[in-house]
């Protein structure tokens, strides 16, 4: 089977492989996911923390996950081992001259969060090959890429 070469293989397209994808793009890196489904799919909610939403945000995704109307939050709530001595605390960020500020995050549906960040990270260059990845090439003890399994096709 032919070899194909690109500088950087991402395995999986979820919120990790795609901001990945955008990052390296934000370098001049043109990096392909290899991933086996296609969005949107299933997964269970997920709780965001206020370093991923400014994350988010300065990847220029946030009118994109605001428009989604998720929950928003300003805090955690945690409990103690006998889940009573809970206590808050707030979500803060540090603005411009290093004081903490109010900061926010999304508590999203997994489903349509992955696609956001899966779609942008395309629309941004990163290419995708829908497959899915079966053993790591090892030349002279280091890894040098990666054997993957592309669908039968349908015709």
């Amino acid at each position: 089977m032919p070899r194909k070469k690109y500088p950087v293989i991402i395995l999986g397209g979820g919120p990790a492989g795609a901001a990945t994808a955008m990052y390296l793009l934000k370098r001049g890196i043109t990096p392909v996911i290899v991933e086996r489904v296609e969005h949107p799919r299933f997964h269970v909610g997920e709780s965001l923390t206020g370093a991923t939403a400014l994350s988010l945000r300065g990847l220029g995704l946030g009118p994109r996950i605001d428009a989604q109307n998720y929950p928003i939050k300003h805090g955690v709530l945690f409990y103690g081992p006998d889940a009573k001595n809970d206590f808050w605390v707030d979500l803060v960020r540090r603005d411009e001259n290093n004081i903490q500020v109010p900061n926010i995050t999304w508590n999203v549906m997994r489903s349509t969060f992955d696609q956001i960040l899966f779609d942008a990270a395309i629309e941004r260059g990163a290419l995708w090959i829908k497959a899915t990845a079966q053993a790591p090439i090892v030349e002279e003890g280091a890894v040098v890429g990666v054997r993957i399994r592309t669908p039968p096709k349908s015709w």
